[in-house]
């Protein structure tokens, strides 16, 4: 009797949980399948609903600013060879050290964090499209934006032996000294 007791709950135990991954995974392969060959009713789908809400046309304006200027390349995030500064990464944050000023307002408000700007770097090494990913406040924000947009040519980034516009993105701190 408790041979019998023991089958079933090592039946239960083990074999059940086996089985049950097996058929999810079999009818989760089916179903992915089956969405690639379209055997679905498409007119199902493509119904009128008047519950559906449509999108107005400038709800997102934030997208926009993120697209390049020049539509003829859309600018890599990731190349052969990455976009440098002149001079190298210490040379990057000499530059940032010299230039950047502490807002004052910020400063009386005792605002101290990151703001991360990104930007492009043309093909011929310009920096444009500067946008603030994520901001501090707004005077810090501005203060980062006129630094990058005061920066020297980049060396562009390369992509299969040529020079391709790339997104960099640069973090640049406010800490106040005590």
């Amino acid at each position: 009797m408790k041979k019998k007791k023991s089958l079933v709950s090592n039946i239960i135990v083990f074999i059940v949980p086996v089985l049950c991954v097996f058929f999810a995974s079999y009818f989760t392969y089916i179903i992915w399948t089956n969405l690639d060959k379209k055997e679905f009713d498409t007119d199902t789908y493509n119904q009128p609903d008047n519950s559906v809400i449509e999108p107005e046309v400038n709800e997102y304006p934030d997208l926009e600013s993120l697209l390049p200027d020049d539509d003829s390349v859309m600018p890599y995030v990731q190349v052969d060879v990455m976009p440098q500064f002149r001079g190298g990464h210490e040379a990057l944050l000499k530059f940032i050290g010299r230039n950047l000023k502490y807002p004052q307002e910020s400063i009386e408000k005792g605002i101290e964090g990151r703001v991360i700007v990104r930007f492009v770097v043309s093909a011929e090494g310009k920096v444009t499209d500067i946008v603030v990913m994520r901001g501090l406040d707004k005077a810090c924000d501005a203060e980062a934006i006129r630094v990058v947009e005061a920066m020297p040519d980049w060396i562009p980034g390369m992509q299969d032996g040529k020079p391709v516009p790339v997104y960099f993105t640069l973090p640049v701190l406010y800490k106040l000294t005590k």
